[in-house]
């Protein structure tokens, strides 16, 4: 085929154009292109298990102050240490993620209880102290199928896990909440603020 059989019959401008089909292997990608868009736009904007930037962003904070804690030994689970550190923002915003991947699926994202209680009244069914909700989570509740994280978190984060449930208290009304269980208990007790390393320090 000669050079003019090849040329288009439009023309801009003085300027006319061969009729070069577009390659095979670029239909091959542009097609693979849409059908991987498909589990990909499912998996990350509908499925329970995607992750966006702000998660990513949150398990950076949490792995900076995992390591930050490392070095200050072993938290205690008394009530001065929970209330202390429930009160300190950036611990807990450290402490929502191991919460969004361990507790959030039976309690609730926000804490408004599905299958497990609701965390944000002031009704629990198995405790009667704030120090009491680090047994429950340690030791799980086996006869209502919660498991005992003790098994496979580490001493502090047992700690600053307890701390973040308590501190879910107080957050109602949420939409869709599950209704009161168990018993009344009265307000957390007051402790001052509880900190380990120079807050000023950059955690980003």
């Amino acid at each position: 085929m000669s050079e003019q059989e090849c040329l288009l019959e439009h023309e801009y401008d003085g300027i006319k154009e061969y009729d070069n089909p577009t390659p095979a292997w670029w239909h091959v990608i542009f097609w693979i292109s849409i059908f991987f868009a498909i589990p990909y736009a499912f998996f990350f904007h509908f499925s329970p298990m995607g992750w966006s930037v702000h998660d990513a962003y949150d398990s950076e904070i949490a792995a900076f102050y995992q390591a930050k804690f490392a070095k200050f030994g072993q938290l205690e689970s008394d009530e001065a240490t929970i209330v202390g550190l429930m009160l300190n923002e950036n611990y807990m915003a450290a402490t929502a993620g191991t919460y969004q991947v361990k507790c959030a699926s039976c309690h609730g994202k926000s804490g408004e209880g599905l299958v497990g209680p609701n965390m944000t009244d002031d009704f629990y069914k198995n405790i009667k102290t704030i120090e009491e909700i680090h047994r429950v989570i340690s030791e799980g509740v086996v006869a209502k199928g919660m498991p005992a994280w003790g098994r496979q978190l580490g001493p502090n984060q047992l700690v600053l896990l307890s701390a973040y449930i308590a501190s879910l208290r107080g957050a109602q009304p949420l939409p869709g909440a599950k209704a009161a269980e168990g018993e009344q208990l009265p307000p957390w007790p007051d402790h001052p603020m509880l900190s380990f390393e120079d807050e000023s320090e950059d955690a980003g």
